[in-house]
């Protein structure tokens, strides 16, 4: 009893552990069916991604948020397909504060949901 309990338990720890990087990737379903005015019904605005990662501050790729001009600093990277400066994007976001922002650009959020335009 108890070897197959260990064996179990082992076999549990083994393929319950996985490495897992948090990346905000982007849906591309659906992108060119939905029309800007249901977008924004479903609660997303419209953003471009802003490439600092040059500036001395490290900020790496911000999202500017096209009505307002407000800069955000997403806590989680963005997918290496939307990391293009200019890069045009639907954002779905919620504010947060964090213990230690890692830049002091930009407001930052957790990224909901992510979509190109």
């Amino acid at each position: 009893m108890r070897l197959t309990t260990t064996v179990f338990l082992a076999t549990f720890l083994f393929f319950s552990c996985t490495n897992k990087k948090a990346t905000a990737t982007a849906d591309t379903s659906n992108v060119t069916t939905t029309s800007p005015s249901e977008m924004i019904k479903k609660g997303y605005v419209k953003a471009t991604v802003k490439d600092f990662s040059k500036s001395d501050e490290g900020c790496g790729f911000l999202l500017l948020l096209e009505e307002n001009r407000q800069l955000l600093q997403p806590m989680k990277s963005i997918s290496k397909e939307l990391e293009q400066d200019n890069y045009k994007i639907w954002l779905k976001y919620r504010p947060i504060r964090p213990i230690a922002p890692i830049c002091k650009k930009g407001i930052p959020i957790n990224i909901e949901d992510i979509k190109p335009r």
